[in-house]
């Protein structure tokens, strides 16, 4: 079976990332930052806009 991973070869990281993002708000929620039913706009208010239709 050939080996997947070169030195000179890229691997695209997205399933890490996702990861990354589940454990970041998990960690957030458990600290009580955040709640799961809050929205973006609340925590991120400068980037709030008017809803699309």
């Amino acid at each position: 079976m050939a080996h997947r991973f070169r030195p000179d070869g890229r691997v695209n990281l997205y399933s890490v990332a996702k990861t990354f993002t589940s454990v970041a708000v998990g960690l957030a929620e458990a600290e009580g930052r955040l709640s799961l039913d809050d929205r973006l706009p609340d925590h991120l208010p400068e980037h709030a806009g008017p809803p699309s239709p």
